[in-house]
């Protein structure tokens, strides 16, 4: 199975997380690395793309691990390196790709899309609300 290398941004703010809503559920703002990117590189690039927040990573949180499907059907395992990220600014002049909602924290933990993200945001409660 071929694996693909993506990288994520999490924008927290009063008890809330930033997501992509999906028909499903809820899913980070993540997509895969280009070319000589850097996985901060691209959580930024897909922070600005995805909401059109202009934000830098300042924390390393951790990776999911999941399976997935590319278009054509090809199953794939995707590795997400995601990280907290510093919210600079909105891009006046990019529209944001996706539909870009405020969720709190317990909500998107029982709605996300991909059971291993639920898990992750589960795991890591602490590094957004301190032990």
């Amino acid at each position: 199975m071929r694996t693909i290398v993506a990288a994520g941004g999490i924008l927290f703010d009063d008890g809330r997380i930033l997501l992509v809503k999906q028909p499903a559920g809820y899913g980070f703002i993540r997509g895969p690395l280009q070319f000589n990117e850097t996985s901060e590189q691209a959580a930024a690039r897909e922070m600005r793309e995805e909401s059109s927040f202009i934000a830098t990573p300042v924390r390393y949180i951790g990776r999911v691990v999941r399976p997935s499907r590319e278009e054509g059907g090809e199953p794939v395992e995707k590795q997400i390196d995601l990280f907290a990220m510093q919210l600079i600014g909105q891009d006046p002049v990019h529209n944001a790709e996706k539909t870009i909602v405020w969720v709190p924290y317990d909500e998107a933990i029982a709605r996300m899309w991909h059971p291993e993200e639920s898990r992750f945001l589960e795991e890591h409660r602490s590094d957004f609300f301190g032990a």
